[in-house]
């Protein structure tokens, strides 16, 4: 189907899987206007099952597809889809620069490239996020590859058939555009598979449940420390007593691995740093269950 079949969209109630794909596009375009200065502006967040026959009338080709391998309770994978020149406008925008308009090449450079897929690492992070806030499950999201996809025919065959797609209107530097995610059928058929064993399980409900949930609650307010590490490695006795102000001390890490984050001296997670303000953080990319970080911390 090409663009200019499309047929316009509706808006759906999200359910399931379209609950995580609806949330996960809404965190990727509030991530999307942060990174470019508040300059895109998206309006509501449309869900469709039938992707080829709801396929977003303002985004056309040429095409760059982002692909999210997803891990963890749930298995399968998610994709991002952006308009080329948009790719490019939103590089000049997080270089503080208003986009030209005037390169209509539907090839990235490689410093528009890795511009992108900055914003894709962002965009997975937010689809791990959405997948544990929305089934309260060990799930992550990491960006596997970012490449031109020609158009919707060519995006929708690498997707494959059962795919779930939601969508985004809005625009980025006055130009009319949309931004597309959808989760592949692996990705459905893991959350439906998930809700089903939840509702089985709740059938059989222990009669000391309340007490339970009432002892959780009050553990929950227990204070615990969170500790981000670094890196680490082991030196002689003797190299650590002759350390001085100006050492340098090299680790066996590169500067963009994930770093460890630890509750009460017990791994739960994995994230990346990032500066707010004049403050560091960390955004979480892999972060385990609530059950298993309760299991964890015993």
């Amino acid at each position: 189907m090409s663009e200019k079949e499309a047929t316009p969209q509706t808006q759906a109630t999200a359910t399931g899987p379209e609950a995580a794909l609806e949330s996960a596009l809404k965190l990727m375009a509030e991530s999307l206007n942060a990174l470019c200065a508040g300059k895109p502006v998206f309006g509501e967040v449309s869900v469709a099952p039938d992707a080829a026959g709801a396929w977003p009338e303002k985004l056309v080709a040429p095409l760059i597809v982002s692909k999210f391998e997803i891990s963890g309770d749930l298995a399968g994978a998610a994709f991002m889809i952006a308009n080329a020149l948009d790719a490019r406008a939103m590089r000049a925008l997080m270089l503080g620069k208003e986009p030209s308009g005037k390169d209509a090449s539907p090839e990235l450079s490689e410093d528009e490239l890795d511009a992108y897929r900055e914003f894709g690492n962002n965009a997975a992070s937010a689809v791990g996020a959405s997948l544990r806030e929305t089934f309260g499950c060990a799930a992550s999201a990491v960006m596997s590859s970012s490449h031109s996809a020609g158009d919707s025919d060519k995006v929708l065959a690498e997707i494959g058939k059962g795919c779930l797609l939601a969508s985004v209107a809005g625009k980025i530097a006055d130009r009319e555009t949309a931004l597309a995610l959808a989760f592949d059928a692996e990705t459905c058929r893991s959350i439906t598979g998930l809700e089903n064993s939840r509702a089985e399980k709740e059938k059989d409900v222990s009669p000391r449940t309340e007490e339970v949930s009432e002892n959780i609650k009050r553990i929950l307010k227990l204070p615990v420390p969170i500790i981000v590490i670094l890196a680490e490695k082991q030196i002689t006795f003797e190299s650590a007593i002759n350390l001085s102000e100006g050492s340098i001390i090299e680790f066996n890490k590169s500067n963009n691995e994930p770093l460890d984050m630890l509750v009460n001296n017990h791994k739960i997670g994995k994230g990346r740093a990032i500066k707010i303000g004049e403050n560091f953080g960390l955004r979480v990319d892999e972060i385990g269950s609530p059950q298993n970080i309760v299991e964890t911390l015993r």
